[in-house]
C-alpha cells in the first residue's frame, strides 16, 4: 500500500509516506524482512534529501522556511522553503531509521547513492550539516 505512495512524482506525497512508515517502525514483519523494499525505502530517503538545492545546507532552508512562515498567517499557502524542508525532514527521518539495521548501514557506509544522483548518501548528509567557516 505505501509503495504507491513513495513513488508518486508528488514530494510531499512521496515524504509524508516516508515518514508514516517511519513513525509505524517498519512493523510489518513482511516489508522489514524483504531486502528489495528496505533498499527501496533508502531510495526514497536519499532522493528527498535532494530537496535542498546544490550548495546549501540544511539549517540555511530551515531559517528560510521560519522566515517566511513567521510573515505569513497559517492560512496562507505554503512556501517552496518549507516544502523543501518538511521533505529533507522526512528524508532524514527515514534515514535514521532505516541506519539502525545492519544491512543499511553497510550500504551507506560502502557509498550507496540514489539512483540519477551523482554523489553518496554520506556525501550528501555531510553536505547538508556543513557550516561554512565564521558560522
Amino acid at each position: 500500500p505505501f509503495q504507491d505512495l513513495l513513488e508518486d512524482e508528488n514530494r510531499e506525497i512521496q515524504s509524508g509516506a516516508a515518514s508514516a512508515i517511519a513513525k509505524l517502525g517498519l512493523a510489518d514483519k513482511n516489508l522489514s524482512s524483504n531486502e528489495g523494499e528496505v533498499i527501496g525505502l533508502l531510495q526514497v530517503a536519499c532522493q528527498l534529501l535532494e530537496d535542498v538545492p546544490e550548495g546549501e545546507t540544511l539549517g540555511a532552508l530551515l531559517e528560510k522556511s521560519d522566515q517566511i512562515t513567521s510573515k505569513k498567517n497559517a492560512s496562507s499557502s505554503s512556501s517552496q522553503a518549507s516544502t523543501d524542508t518538511t521533505a529533507v525532514q522526512r528524508g532524514l527521518e527515514l534515514v535514521g531509521y532505516l541506519a539502525s539495521r545492519t544491512q543499511i548501514k553497510e550500504e551507506l557506509a560502502h557509498g550507496f547513492r540514489a539512483t540519477g544522483v551523482s554523489h553518496t548518501a554520506i556525501d550528501r548528509l555531510v553536505e547538508l550539516s556543513d557550516v561554512p567557516d565564521g558560522e
